[in-house]
């Protein structure tokens, strides 16, 4: 079983949610994995963006061509890395 399956497989049949009633999207946390939500909700009806939002937190251009398009976040991973080591570094100076 794909993760995207096994995502949607679990809001849907075991916490038994609804689409637009229970949740309007789902947040993947790169491109791969939002393709395979998508797919998923595609196989079971579940029209998308109406019922549910799909978005993804990268910057691929292939998200952004595909029908329906799929908001994007770019995340610069090493900007995070960067801000989480010197918020660590800060900490521990302050309270050793």
């Amino acid at each position: 079983m794909k993760r995207g399956e096994e995502v949607i497989n679990q809001l849907l049949v075991q916490y038994k949610l609804k689409p637009k009633e229970d949740f309007e999207a789902i947040v993947a946390s790169n491109s791969h994995q939002a393709k395979e939500v998508i797919r998923e909700l595609r196989k079971r009806n579940i029209n998308i963006p109406k019922q549910v939002a799909v978005t993804a937190i990268n910057d691929d251009e292939e998200l952004s061509s595909m029908t329906p398009t799929v908001t994007t976040v770019a995340g610069s991973f090493y900007m995070l890395g960067f801000r989480l080591r010197n918020s660590l570094i800060k900490k521990r100076i302050m309270r050793p």
